[in-house]
């Protein structure tokens, strides 16, 4: 059984948006020749939100909280995870010197050492008169070296070890012939 919901709402230059899912899923799997029964169940809700603060200044925010539990016999897991993710646009001259900065949180119950993860990039443009655009971009601000995310879905869990590019920081130029 699967149940969605979803709403949003968008007037000028703000916009608003929420969603629920619910699952859940109860069966009989094979164990080690054993037959046993077997009960999953997750649940999320995420929200987002963009407004303009003041001219030329957007900020940007989205969340998601999901918790996951798996059932078998006597082995029970349950997850919780939480993103929450920040973008912020100023435009210090309209359409020729932009920031743009990005912010991203996550927690994940799955591991008993490390849980949280922060990652921020940074992005600087600048256009010039004559078509030339030079940007710069700030990667992997705090240097992370690693990101695990582990997950439970229908009869599986899984365990991801991604491993980052360290910080760097880039400089392209674009022109128009």
């Amino acid at each position: 059984m699967t149940a969605n919901v979803r709403k949003e709402i968008a007037w000028h230059d703000m916009s608003i948006g929420a969603t629920a899912d619910y699952s859940a899923n109860t069966s009989k799997i094979l164990r080690q020749s054993v037959i046993t029964d077997y009960q999953y169940n997750s649940f999320f809700v995420s929200a987002n939100l963009a407004f303009n603060i003041i001219k030329n200044i957007r900020l940007t925010e989205s969340c998601r909280w999901a918790i996951s539990q798996s059932k078998s016999g006597n082995y029970t897991n349950m997850i919780r995870n939480f993103s929450n993710e920040a973008a912020l646009s100023i435009a210090f001259i309209p359409d020729r010197l932009i920031l743009n900065t990005n912010l991203q949180y996550t927690h994940n119950s799955g591991f008993t050492d490390k849980k949280d993860y922060t990652f921020m990039n940074l992005s600087i443009t600048f256009k010039t008169k004559k078509k030339i655009q030079f940007v710069l971009n700030v990667d992997n601000v705090f240097n992370t070296k690693t990101f695990i995310y582990r997950s439970n879905s229908n009869l599986s869990e899984s365990y991801t070890l991604y491993q980052l590019r360290p910080r760097s920081v880039m400089l392209t130029t674009h022109f128009a012939l």
